[in-house]
């Protein structure tokens, strides 16, 4: 059998000294009557109150921006939904509420098919449920919470302020900005964290939300400073699921990359949350794993891309040259995830284009296509809109992305909510069956 070297995601642990039961609790495996956590539901404010109205010069305005800037602009416009071109809506915009206005422009962005390019709003885009969840097998459940919602994970959201969660999470899809349908879904579980969408679409903006399961009826507060170390501890939270809002703040205090080596498992676990940083850190980083590959010439290797969340594929090639991935590439592997994104994409594929390394995981949110970078437009209408568009530097991919929309992997996995709460690596349980055939 190989022996084996992993590249991973080291990650930051959440929360404080709690540990999380994930059984349900005797008595209330006994008594599936509905409970309140909260009696009332916090204050309502107008929609007016918080976002100004879109014009007609303001879409014309980043009509004008993408047709000079974006190369895929005229494709894309043709190939929208005749409702949701900018010239057309420019002609509708003084006729909509001021929630059906935002709601346009963003489904707008979303027929770009370029996670790259995008609308997005500073305003209530800052504050989060005091939950995490996350989509398994069609259903919505949540996987972790603060210490007052404790109760709450396991459970099975139904319901969100009276409506089905199912018909907020097809809201959610159809305004992201994705390169494909996995990005859509990735992207609509993060929105369905935060207050913006059900402004919108209520035309108020709520302080709370109403979450209904099985067992409880919660109204819950939207908080804007919660932080990971706010949630319960969860030792499988490597995993990166939920809020991705939350998981950026959580990379602010991780390593960008690193490694460790399980001498049990024969295992070298590199980890990339993100694949940027000074050329010399790459450089001396690059100097010590391989040393360390060196002195284990039978191991295998795997690159884990599962939550790298952006970065510079240049930076692989600080660390390692050509001429070493060569002579590893017959016993590496990558790994990817639903959180692999951008680079985190782009990178394993790569790899196996160039030095055949096979990749381990789920199908990305982004495509092999993906544009790369992005630039923020500053324009005069957005500005006064508290929002921002980014552009990506198109390289005329948008055919490419609705041909090839995401990375399929070579052994293809399937996350379960018992892997998740079960604290299961399946990827590496995967790679060492891989392995042994």
């Amino acid at each position: 059998m190989k022996k084996l070297i992993v590249i991973t995601l080291l990650i930051a642990t959440l929360g404080t000294s709690c540990q999380q039961n994930y059984n349900m609790p005797a008595d209330r495996q006994e008594n599936s009557s509905v409970q309140s956590t909260v009696a009332e539901q916090g204050v309502q404010t107008a929609l007016s109150d918080h976002l100004n109205p879109i014009t007609a010069d303001v879409i014309n305005d980043i009509a004008w921006y993408l047709d000079s800037s974006y190369l895929d602009y005229a494709i894309v416009q043709k190939n929208a939904a005749t409702d949701l071109r900018f010239a057309n809506i420019a002609t509708q915009i003084d006729s909509m509420s001021l929630g059906e206005q935002y709601i346009m422009l963003y489904r707008a962005f979303n027929q770009f098919n370029d996670a790259h390019t995008y609308f997005s709003m500073r305003t209530l885009n800052d504050s989060n449920l005091p939950i995490i969840f996350e989509r398994f097998d069609q259903s919505f459940i949540v996987i972790n919470a603060t210490a007052a919602h404790r109760d709450l994970i396991g459970q099975t959201i139904s319901k969100i302020d009276g409506q089905p969660i199912d018909v907020w999470y097809q809201r959610a899809y159809d305004m992201v900005a994705a390169d494909n349908d996995f990005g859509r879904s990735r992207s609509a579980v993060d929105v369905l964290h935060r207050p913006l969408l059900y402004a919108l679409y209520d035309d108020v903006v709520k302080t709370s939300l109403l979450i209904e399961t099985k067992d409880f009826q919660s109204v819950l507060n939207f908080a804007a400073n919660l932080r990971p170390n706010d949630f319960l501890e969860n030792k499988s939270d490597d995993l990166r699921l939920g809020s991705n809002t939350l998981q950026l703040f959580k990379l602010a205090d991780t390593d960008p990359f690193g490694y460790r080596i399980d001498e049990t498992h024969k295992i070298i676990t590199i980890y990339f949350n993100t694949l940027s940083a000074a050329g010399d850190r790459l450089a001396q980083f690059g100097a010590t794993l391989r040393k360390a590959i060196d002195d284990r010439p039978t191991y295998s290797i795997v690159f884990d891309f599962r939550t790298c969340l952006g970065g510079n594929t240049a930076a692989l090639s600080t660390i390692f040259e050509p001429d070493f991935l060569s002579s590893i590439g017959a016993r590496s592997f990558s790994y990817v995830s639903r959180n692999s994104m951008s680079v985190g994409t782009l990178a394993p594929s790569r790899l196996r284009q160039a030095f055949g390394i096979k990749i381990i995981g789920e199908p990305t949110p982004y495509s092999e296509e993906t544009s790369f970078v992005s630039a923020s437009a500053d324009r005069y209408g957005i500005t006064a809109l508290n929002a921002t568009i980014c552009s990506s530097f198109s390289n005329g991919g948008y055919q490419k992305r609705l041909a090839q929309p995401a990375l399929t992997p070579d052994y293809l996995i399937e996350v379960k909510f018992d892997d998740y709460v079960g604290q299961r690596d399946i990827w590496q349980e995967s790679l060492i069956e891989i392995l042994e055939q």
